[in-house]
């Protein structure tokens, strides 16, 4: 068993290295930074034309929920200092504009995918990039929906706290909940990403590694850094787990 898989990590240090890998790796994440503005204007007026009670900071709350304090800190506040400027109607070609630079950030991911997985994409620019923009729909739609979720959740926890005071106990329980939930998410995300954005079809056998690995190292490292800042806590939203 174990000389099946002794060849894979040189096999993934090769093909990192000679596939650009670090490049891309800044690529992706100078691209996702950038687009998150673009995506985050178009998700509140989206909000906003629905006539919803979700405000922009706590969707940019959600967004960085997972997201070490002093990594998310900087950025929240540029966020939320844009997104408190009165934008356009909804219909409007600013809003197409942020659709199309947000779709930046999915199409540097689906460059990467395709180095990944050693696929060539010939398929053309206009069938990429409205997949890249329904990517965005869909992510302003999943993003909407939870952000209105969220507003209940004062409303619950005061409900419990009068009516069931005893389940105030298992409140770190709860939050461990919305933990995995969050975690569900970014796996669905991670998912439909490694899915449908590179060239032909992976079978699930070859997706999952990617999926598990990318959710492992995520964890490792939102841990590494909040050690580093002195915190030995796993950070959620405004709950810890104690590591």
């Amino acid at each position: 068993m174990l000389n099946k898989f002794k060849h894979i990590p040189a096999d993934v240090i090769t093909h990192f290295n000679g596939g650009d890998g670090w490049a891309l790796a800044s690529h992706v994440a100078l691209s996702m930074i950038m687009a998150l503005f673009p995506f985050l204007i178009f998700a509140t007026s989206m909000a906003g034309f629905l006539g919803t009670e979700v405000r922009a900071d706590d969707m940019v709350d959600l967004v960085f929920e997972t997201w070490p304090d002093h990594v998310a800190e900087p950025i929240t506040r540029e966020m939320n200092a844009v997104l408190s400027r009165p934008h356009a109607g909804f219909l409007t070609i600013g809003i197409g504009l942020a659709m199309f630079f947000a779709s930046s950030g999915v199409e540097a991911v689906r460059v990467a995918l395709n180095r990944a997985y050693r696929v060539t994409d010939d398929r053309s620019f206009l069938f990429c990039r409205l997949q890249s923009l329904l990517f965005v729909i869909f992510g302003a739609i999943i993003l909407l929906i939870v952000s209105s979720l969220l507003v209940l959740v004062p409303l619950l926890s005061t409900f419990v706290e009068k009516a069931a005071p005893f389940l105030k106990e298992y409140e770190t329980t709860f939050w461990f909940v919305r933990f995995c939930l969050a975690m569900f998410a970014l796996a669905f995300a991670l998912f439909a990403c490694h899915a449908w954005l590179p060239a032909g079809r992976q079978p699930i056998s070859r997706l999952w590694p990617d999926i598990l690995a990318t959710l492992v190292i995520w964890l490792a490292m939102e841990v590494l850094l909040n050690r580093v800042d002195g915190e030995p806590s796993v950070q959620v939203g405004t709950s810890q787990f104690m590591s």
